[in-house]
């Protein structure tokens, strides 16, 4: 089996790693806060049973000296509301005219019997975030009140920034070493090969020398076709980090601004906008990661080929999708298999990874066409072999992505969708066949690939 290349294991170990020390700050951030959130919990809890006995202006005295107890012991700002949603005490010593809190969305939330935490700017500073949980108070089965718990989070965000900062020394640090270790090696070829040449060249007169430089020239010329080889490795690893690195600024870039839009934004509304771009390009971001490891797991699997039925195979693609095509108003179809002629036209090969094929392809198609569309999954049969194609009517594929595809090989085939037409490539590659991209001369895009019939 043929051994990877060591510069994409460096490369692909430094995204791995990336997005392990991504997923290891979300982990701990989480971790943090709900840990806090609990200890929140636990001290706002005795006193919303406490204020259970009454809120009446004769029992407030008493239920002040529990919030100031309860704050120096636990560091957690009290604050006591009404159903009216009236300020009745703050463990700081705020009057009513200071309630700015009254109608904040968890607030409102514990009114409603629910309890409710939030994450926000501190009302105390400004200039740093803390977390707030509304417990309800209840008296009789029936909500009267909230006790407004709040914990800054200025101690999570420092340990987090510490280990932030550590993890990125540790990044550099691998980076560079790698950095070193190529020129090194590098430098180790070139020597070699120049020696040769110096050997090559003070060796003349009679056969048996004669014989030795022949076998040295040969030598040359092998050592010279492997450093070609490895010029083209080169070229496709930095048509590869290009492509990467296109695809990984997208998404940092907005986990990055909706992070620095966080710490500033007071609307509620705006802010839950914001986490939830957040989320959505985390979310993407772990995807494109996933999918680079399972492009470099190619290099290592061996096929479990077997003789399968199409008709089914491209069924279950077809079912899996369809709920996806009806949300975005596409028709998804599958054509040219006649059930009744041909009920069990069987194919060579491995079931799996044909349905990641598959999947990939239609997936692709979906993300691109337009509304009122539609994507068909065509089969034609030519003698022993039978072509599979995906046909949609979105935008197509530009020649120029075509040709640089075909010139940096399958491990640049990146993109929007280009990750997936990658594995895809890589998968039928091994199944002995070529993924053909082409844009129909009737708008969109086809791509289509072929199978040896069983």
């Amino acid at each position: 089996m043929k051994r990877p290349p060591s510069w994409l294991l460096a490369v692909l170990f430094l995204v791995a790693l990336g997005s392990f020390i991504s997923l290891l700050l979300s982990r701990f951030e989480t971790q943090s806060l709900n840990e806090l959130e609990g200890y929140m919990l636990s001290v706002g809890r005795p006193v919303a049973e406490f204020a259970g006995q009454g809120l009446e202006s004769d029992k407030l005295p008493n239920l002040e000296r529990l919030a100031r107890a309860t704050q120096t012991a636990s560091g957690c700002r009290i604050r006591i509301l009404d159903r009216e949603r009236r300020l009745l005490v703050d463990s700081l010593g705020a009057g009513p005219q200071q309630n700015s809190v009254a109608f904040r969305v968890e607030v409102s939330e514990a009114l409603k019997g629910h309890y409710s935490g939030y994450t926000r700017l501190s009302d105390e500073s400004p200039m740093s975030l803390a977390l707030y949980t509304a417990i309800p108070i209840n008296i009789a089965n029936r909500v009267a009140g909230v006790v407004y718990v709040s914990h800054t989070t200025d101690e999570i965000l420092q340990r987090l920034g510490d280990l932030r900062r550590m993890l990125q020394r540790i990044v550099v640090l691998l980076a560079l070493s790698a950095f070193v270790m190529s020129l090194y090696y590098s430098g180790q070829w070139r020597g070699s090969l120049k020696r040769l040449r110096q050997r090559a060249g003070q060796l003349e007169g009679g056969d048996d020398v004669e014989a030795i430089g022949q076998g040295i020239d040969k030598l040359v010329a092998s050592l010279q076709t492997q450093v070609a080889q490895l010029e083209e490795e080169k070229l496709k690893t930095r048509l590869f980090l290009e492509d990467v690195a296109h695809e990984l600024k997208t998404p940092i870039t907005g986990v990055s601004g909706s992070v620095e839009s966080l710490l500033v934004e007071k609307d509620d509304d705006r802010r839950l906008r914001l986490l939830h771009t957040l989320d959505r390009e985390t979310r993407r971001l772990s995807e494109l990661v996933g999918r680079l490891v399972e492009l470099q797991n190619l290099d290592y699997y061996e096929l479990r080929c077997q003789s399968l039925e199409l008709c089914s195979l491209l069924q279950t693609v077809v079912d899996t999708f369809e709920g996806e095509a009806e949300k975005k108003q596409i028709r998804l179809g599958l054509e040219g298999i006649d059930e009744e002629e041909e009920p069990r036209l069987c194919v060579w090969g491995d079931a799996d990874k044909l349905l990641v094929v598959l999947g990939n392809l239609v997936d692709n198609a979906l993300r691109c066409s337009p509304q009122q569309s539609r994507v068909d999954v065509t089969v034609t049969r030519e003698g022993d072999s039978v072509t599979v194609a995906v046909l949609d009517e979105g935008p197509g594929f530009q020649h120029s992505l075509i040709a640089r595809r075909q010139r940096a090989g399958d491990s640049s085939n990146l993109g929007s969708s280009g990750l997936g037409l990658a594995i895809a490539s890589r998968i039928v590659a091994l199944h002995g066949a070529e993924l053909d991209v082409r844009s129909r001369p009737e708008g969109g895009s086809c791509v289509q690939f072929r199978l040896r019939v069983s």
